[in-house]
């Protein structure tokens, strides 16, 4: 019996981290998709180490802090209809390299081991000026709209450095909660 028991809680576990997985994220740093400039640069700003530097009524960019105990050298909002539509980090990594390897790249793995922890294994793209992580959720309660993870290194030439975008693609179909999370800030 309680064998049982256990085996149906281990099954609704995984398959509720499953349907995690399959969702995407539904906030990024404690900001949901539903959030408004005004809503984004609060937030932000009550983080430590984190300044406005720029504000549009379709961008907002600031600077510094910490995402998932990286350093961000960049955080850029953009928003589409009043809402998040992406956020691109840009990380402050160390230069130079160690034993392990370029600091950098160990920065690029990390990362990719906490998303893959919790959205499942990436698609994998690169070439001599680049490597790439991504992350594909189409939104089921909304036809056509899908939210998207980017892990970028570029090695050099127009884009180099390390980023982390997140993109959520609007379609038409059930609307999604308004606001900022109750919940206590998560980064990924």
């Amino acid at each position: 019996m309680n064998r049982a028991i256990l085996s149906l809680f281990a099954l609704s576990f995984s398959l509720l981290e499953q349907s995690l997985m399959a969702a995407g994220p539904e906030e990024v740093a404690g900001i949901r998709w539903e959030a408004t400039p005004i809503q984004v640069r609060q937030i932000l700003t009550e983080r430590p180490g984190v300044t406005l530097e720029t504000e549009t009524p379709d961008t907002l960019s600031l600077k510094g802090g910490t995402f998932g105990g990286f350093n961000v050298k960049s955080w850029r909002f953009t928003f589409t209809d009043g809402k998040v539509g992406s956020v691109l980090l840009s990380f402050d990594s160390k230069p130079g390299k160690d034993a392990k390897g370029w600091f950098a790249d160990q920065d690029f793995a990390q990362l990719q081991k906490l998303l893959e922890q919790k959205y499942g294994k990436a698609r994998v793209t690169f070439d001599q000026n680049h490597q790439a992580r991504s992350w594909v959720f189409p939104d089921a309660l909304s036809p056509g709209a899908s939210k998207t993870i980017e892990l970028y290194r570029g090695f050099g030439g127009d884009r180099s450095g390390l980023d982390l975008t997140y993109t959520y693609t609007r379609g038409s179909g059930a609307k999604k909660p308004i606001g900022t999370s109750t919940n206590p800030i998560k980064d990924f």
